[in-house]
């Protein structure tokens, strides 16, 4: 709602309108084409947008990497290492020792 209250132009309200209407009013996209004097199509690819500018604004933009770390990386390699250097490790066990 805030959205249309902070439209610059007919082009964005229509915009926020093409998403706003069926949610709130419960518009079919033939009606809110109707009302905002757009084409179906038009309608759609507005929505669509708007869906893709907000997931892609909720995501984290930067990707990869070590997400749920719970000792630095340095300290899980030593410990990586002490594991699979031990006796009785998946090593020994394999016969690679």
């Amino acid at each position: 709602m805030d959205t249309a209250k902070t439209t610059q132009s007919a082009i964005e309200l229509r915009r926020a309108l093409a998403v706003m209407l069926p949610i709130l009013h419960e518009l079919s996209i033939s009606e809110t084409a109707s009302v905002l004097g757009r084409s179906e199509t038009w309608v759609v690819k507005e929505r669509q947008g708007f869906i893709r500018e907000s997931s892609s604004a909720i995501q984290d933009s930067s990707k990869g990497g070590r997400r749920n770390q719970l000792i630095p990386a340095d300290q899980e390699d030593a410990f990586m290492e002490s594991v699979w250097t031990s006796p009785g490790s998946i090593d020994t066990y394999q016969g690679r020792n």
